[in-house]
């Protein structure tokens, strides 16, 4: 994403952070010592000064990640001549599992050998530390941590060459005071190496590490948050057709981003509203500014339950979606941003890995082009002791004229092709029957999924009847395998199943529905943590006559199948 100079001064994340009673203290003392300056040389008076300065100077916090790109970073500095930049990349485009916390981009280096340096120059006290976050995993890789001077001599060095396959943060001494000094990053990396740099920071030795964390703090609220509107785990709908009443337009999360979200009505737009009950929207206001922010009345959300959003995109927009805590915590977080442009609304639906008793849901959305478009119709909570179609957002209408029949967008109405109410399901038991392998959405893929039997594995089956699984393709370097069904039809309600085993190393695997020449883009599963889980999505769009479902992964380690369709 390009940013304007003004937009990336505006959220660059160097900060410095002084301890002014600590100032005030040697200040003071220097003062009381110079009303003696008879009984005092002015060598030693020199010598104080100096003292005093390189102290208080070297005792701040200094933070670089890289959520606003390379801004603070050069490649002008003379020990990254002839060389090449860091690259930048994020995590939903890699099979490296994300560090915690709202970081999405990282900077990795590329063969042979890359280098960026600090743009500003800042001072390093003795007892001081450095702590960065650092993943390196397949390949020949060696990153180098320069501290250097103005001279452009070493002050110190730090080589870190091990593969360990897992985010390490190291913690590294600062054994002498340095005026003015840079950090030089250097990367050597071999073909298809996996080298990964999160953040890097330097405090102060009178400084801990949550005085200098790796994001700017957020804000403490100056009032009482406003009592939650649902004290149980009940479902929770909201639509905008009474407007934002109840949301929170200046939320100390929103703070950071100067855009709004706009109420709109579908008859002054050439969308189709995605339930005839629906006739509001939210949008972004991408002409004025490149981000918005919005956050709901608080909500009481559970560990297992599921938020889903339901909205409309363009390429070049994007829209994370964050569940947090009472405390302003970051719980939970779901990124998307369409590949093509569609005329379909899509549900964006996501598991709640962590509850928030007294929570909120922000919606943040963002663009590169402000011709992008962006609409959110309405959103939900639904309890994990609840089934969807008794969570619905919109009430079920009957015309009686035109002899057509609506429901809301979870009606459990099925259809199968020449079968009402029909399930379909596939196991495979009996290979890969029912399944396509050379589907054309699956051309661009690097492999395909393999049969394999729970015998071969350390893996254990879901359930005792099942004895086969599909995997894909497993390898050095990170591969995308894809699969498909034949085809059938889906009718609005309808629930597509995935039954995955995931171990790290997976990044996701990915739901598609494919209705002639048209890409859906269902439900995403990310791989952090092992073991099985289920996939559900929920088709919200009218019935899709001989669709197809795919299934993509992107993979460097295991992953087992169980695939169910529920039509």
């Amino acid at each position: 994403m390009t940013h304007s100079n003004s937009r990336a001064r505006q959220r660059y994340q160097f900060h410095r952070q002084i301890r002014s009673p600590l100032v005030h203290h040697v200040v003071v003392a220097t003062t009381k010592q110079l009303i003696h300056a008879k009984i005092m040389s002015g060598l030693q008076i020199n010598f104080v000064f100096l003292l005093v300065y390189t102290y208080v100077a070297g005792d701040q916090c200094i933070r670089y990640n890289f959520e606003d790109g390379l801004a603070g970073f050069t490649t002008e500095h003379p020990r990254c001549k002839g060389l090449d930049s860091w690259s930048l990349g994020t995590y939903n485009t890699t099979s490296v599992p994300p560090m915690s916390g709202p970081g999405t981009v990282y900077v990795t280096p590329s063969p042979p050998q890359t280098c960026i340096a600090t743009t500003d120059p800042f001072s390093m006290a003795m007892d001081g530390s450095i702590r960065l976050n650092l993943y390196m995993g397949i390949g020949e890789n060696t990153m180098t941590l320069l501290v250097v001077t103005p001279e452009n001599s070493v002050s110190q060095s730090h080589v870190f060459d091990e593969n360990k396959f897992e985010w390490i943060t190291y913690t590294l001494p600062i054994t002498r005071s340095c005026t003015s000094c840079q950090f030089v990053l250097l990367g050597s990396v071999s073909d298809n190496s996996v080298m990964l740099l999160d953040s890097i920071r330097y405090k102060g030795p009178t400084l801990d590490w949550e005085q200098c964390s790796v994001y700017l703090p957020l804000p403490t609220p100056t009032q009482p948050p406003p009592p939650p509107l649902t004290t149980d785990d009940s479902c929770v709908t909201y639509d905008f057709e009474n407007g934002l009443d109840n949301f929170i337009l200046d939320h100390e999360i929103c703070a950071n981003y100067n855009g709004k979200w706009t109420l709109g009505s579908y008859e002054s737009i050439p969308i189709a509203r995605p339930h005839p009950s629906s006739n509001k929207y939210i949008a972004p206001d991408f002409l004025a500014a490149e981000y918005a922010c919005i956050c709901t009345f608080a909500i009481h959300m559970s560990e297992g339950g599921t938020v889903e959003v339901n909205a409309y995109m363009t390429v070049g927009s994007t829209l994370s979606i964050l569940t947090l805590t009472e405390d302003n915590r970051i719980a939970n977080i779901e990124r998307y941003a369409p590949e093509k442009d569609s005329t379909d609304w899509i549900s964006i639906q996501f598991p709640l890995w962590q509850t928030c008793n007294y929570g909120y849901i922000i919606l943040l959305a963002e663009t590169d082009d402000a011709n992008a478009m962006l609409l959110i119709d309405s959103f939900r909570y639904i309890p994990k002791t609840m089934s969807s179609e008794k969570c619905t957002i919109y009430e079920e209408i009957v015309t009686t004229d035109a002899e057509t029949t609506y429901t809301s967008t979870e009606s459990t109405s099925t259809q199968h092709i020449g079968q009402i109410d029909d399930c379909i399901t596939y196991n495979f038991e009996n290979g890969l029957v029912g399944l396509i392998l050379d589907h054309p959405i699956c051309l661009d893929a690097d492999s395909v999924w393999t049969l394999q039997s729970y015998d071969s594995t350390s893996v254990e089956t879901p359930n005792e009847a099942s004895n086969m699984h599909l995997t894909p393709s497993r390898g050095s370097v990170p591969a995308v395998s894809c699969i498909a069904t034949i085809a059938f039809d889906i009718k609005t309600g309808g629930v597509v199943e995935v039954n995955v085993y995931i171990e790290r190393g997976l990044h996701f695997v990915t739901i598609l529905i494919n209705e002639q020449d048209r890409t859906h883009y269902g439900a995403m599963l990310a791989g952090l943590t092992p073991g099985w889980s289920a996939i559900r999505f929920a088709w919200p769009r009218p019935t899709c006559h001989s669709c197809s479902v795919s299934l993509d992964s992107l993979s460097i380690n295991a992953m087992e199948l169980e695939f169910y369709t529920h039509n």
